[in-house]
């Protein structure tokens, strides 16, 4: 994928878990105002991008830093994730064969995947 300054305006709001290049294409992809978070760097650590969406969109790079955390935030934390904010009940969770793989890849490369998916075999 080719990584332009400024690429069509595609997500207001960003949470990379990967980093990398990853991070440095979808950069120039985020809306007017929008905002990325990142908390991880398995795609590496290097970010490269321009000025040009943070001065001209507006965009926000925001940090999470897990490592960090005091324990009493993270109390609250664990405990909003298992209660207010636990949304595993609600998680689409579908079952496919190897068989249906193919079209499962395809709907995720065309953005049409919704939820985890599991391959029964």
């Amino acid at each position: 994928m080719q990584n332009k300054p400024l690429n069509k305006q595609k997500f207001d709001f960003v949470l990379d878990t990967v980093g990398g290049e990853i991070a440095s294409v979808l950069i120039p992809q985020i809306s007017y105002g929008g905002s990325m978070s990142m908390c991880g760097n398995a795609g590496g650590i290097k970010l490269t991008s321009t000025v040009l969406p943070f001065i001209l969109r507006g965009i926000n790079l925001l940090g999470i830093d897990s490592v960090n955390v005091p324990i009493k935030d993270r109390g609250y934390i664990w405990e909003k994730i298992a209660n207010e904010w636990n949304i595993s009940q609600t998680t689409l969770i579908s079952e496919i064969s190897l068989e249906e793989l193919p079209q499962t890849i395809e709907a995720i490369k065309n953005g049409h995947h919704l939820g985890r998916t599991i391959i029964k075999y």
